[in-house]
This record gives C-alpha cells, sequence and structure tokens, in this order.
C-alpha cells in the first residue's frame, strides 16, 4: 500500500506530490514536501501532520500553519475552522486529477451482483436486470 502526498496553491493547481509507502506517518513525509512550499501566507493540512516539527518548518518560511491539533495534544496551536475551509482545494485537485487521468480506486464497497450490469442467473432478462420477488 502507498500513500500520495501532496501540495496545491488556491487554485487547486499541483505544486508537488510525494509517493510514500503505507507505513511512512504524515508528518515524516510533510517535512520532505514542504521543502518545496512556496512563499505563501497560510498553509491548510490535516491532523496527520500535526506535529512541532512541521509547525516549526511551516513557521520558518513565513508562513502561519492552520493545521487542527490531534485530540491527544498537550499545546494545541493557533487553529481557525472558518480558515481551514480553504483546505478543499487539495481534495478538488485530486479530482480534477482522476476526471483527467479516467482514474479513480476501485469501488470495494458495492457486492459484485450490483455493480455488474448483468447478473449471472439463467433466469435474468436479457436487460440484465430483474425486478419483483
Amino acid at each position: 500500500m502507498s500513500t500520495v502526498h501532496a501540495l496545491t496553491d488556491r487554485d487547486c493547481r499541483p505544486i508537488a506530490f510525494l509517493l510514500t509507502g503505507g507505513n511512512v506517518a504524515d508528518c515524516t513525509a510533510g517535512h520532505d514536501l514542504l521543502k518545496q512550499l512556496p512563499d505563501a501566507r497560510i498553509l491548510h493540512a490535516d491532523k496527520g501532520y500535526d506535529s512541532n516539527a512541521i509547525r516549526q518548518q511551516v513557521e520558518a518560511n513565513g508562513t502561519m500553519p492552520n493545521i487542527p491539533p490531534k485530540l491527544n495534544r498537550r499545546w494545541k496551536g493557533t487553529f481557525s475552522r472558518v480558515v481551514y475551509r480553504a483546505r478543499n482545494a487539495i481534495e478538488r485537485m485530486f479530482c480534477r486529477l482522476k476526471d483527467f487521468l479516467g482514474a479513480s480506486p476501485p469501488d470495494t464497497t458495492a457486492s459484485p451482483s450490483i455493480s455488474s450490469p448483468r447478473s449471472t442467473s439463467p433466469r435474468s432478462p436479457a436487460s440484465g436486470y430483474e425486478s419483483g420477488p
């Protein structure tokens, strides 16, 4: 399993990507990714990136980190829920990439009988859908 970490601007344009193994912590990968951070006023990140090292690295760049604190954190830095709403830029960037590439992860929640267009039952009609009991 692998994880894609990304850095975008506020217009949903990708700046940098980092591919890591699934066993690498977000805050560890974030340190390498933030080396490519351009000048910015605010950096939004999710809870996985909440560490003192990440916050210090962002502040050293002259940027204010707006990262929700982890529940087990004793010192909770400044965090604005209203400003954090702009974080959806990263989600929109990933959606645009998926649309452009025609790629999406496989649907693991649907059962095969629902996701398949035709039923394998010998009693099924030609359209592939059967109504009634």
